[in-house]
């Protein structure tokens, strides 16, 4: 019976964190679950070290892991959210002709969760549950772009804690560089036109573009990204993408029970918000 109690206590720190964007200490989760600060930290280090549970570099405090992420995947497969999304995404590889994918947001970093792979012969793939720093690429900055500024700053601020674990030994690109001054500049400029896009930036001979994915509550919670070889996936025809790619976006979203959509004025909106200004 001990070890069924234990079982329901980790998962109570689950729950409880889960409602915690910015995370919780040691002492607000034995608070919260009305333990011993012991207790609660055997809790959330066994958590932790099954990656169930992150921690912030400055603050210590505990917030809910990637692997979870995968865990919710599962969930939103029993839903047949993926076969709700797959043909999305389908219909978009096959006006653009290259690969299309969908990340979603865990954290600091954005997992690969579905993909539509291009035809052609020569095409960029990835590893689906794989993931990438949220900072990395038009992904990257279109999801962080997004964010509510506090949530934005606060996650530049772990990444540049935290940069120097996913520094390329092979010299390809410095991630230092990717969190500069100009950084921010760079995110302002993402928000106001809802996309971005990216050329050769990580991996050479690659272009890509991005928009954002809403959840349920509006929030950036990932994106769907069009990649490609650079000689065919030129600027020009990254530039014909644009549209379809936020109809796209915005039909993911939707699935996702979002009510943000893409208007000609350049910005994500409520349909009545939209409705009242015309």
């Amino acid at each position: 019976m001990r070890t069924l109690s234990t079982v329901e206590k980790a998962i109570d720190v689950l729950h409880l964190l889960a409602k915690h964007r910015s995370g919780l200490s040691v002492k607000e989760v034995a608070q919260h679950l009305g333990v011993q600060r012991s207790t609660a930290h055997q809790f959330l280090a066994s958590l932790k070290k099954k990656e169930l549970l992150e921690q912030h570099p400055v603050t210590r405090h505990y917030v809910v892991g990637a692997r979870l992420l995968s865990l919710g995947m599962a969930y939103a497969r029993n839903l047949n959210l993926q076969d709700r999304v797959q043909p999305i995404l389908k219909k978009l590889r096959d006006q653009a002709g290259e690969t299309v994918l969908l990340l979603m947001r865990s954290g600091d970093k954005l997992v690969y969760v579905a993909q539509v792979e291009s035809l052609h012969f020569h095409r960029s793939i990835v590893l689906i549950g794989d993931y990438i720093p949220l900072h990395f690429g038009a992904s990257g900055a279109v999801v962080l772009a997004h964010l509510p500024d506090a949530e934005a700053e606060e996650s530049i601020t772990r990444l540049r804690l935290n940069t120097l674990d996913w520094r390329d030994s092979k010299g390809r690109w410095d991630p230092l560089t990717l969190l500069n001054d100009g950084f921010r500049q760079k995110l302002a400029k993402v928000r106001k036109q809802g996309y971005c896009a990216s050329f050769e930036q990580l991996f050479k001979s690659v272009n890509a573009i991005a928009a954002p994915v809403f959840d349920l509550h509006d929030h950036a919670a990932g994106c769907v990204s069009i990649v490609g070889p650079s000689e065919r996936f030129t600027q020009e025809v990254v530039k014909s993408q644009i549209r379809p790619l936020l109809e796209t976006a915005q039909e993911v979203s939707s699935a996702f029970g979002s009510g943000l959509v893409w208007d000609e004025r350049g910005m994500w909106s409520h349909r009545e918000a939209i409705a009242r200004t015309e």
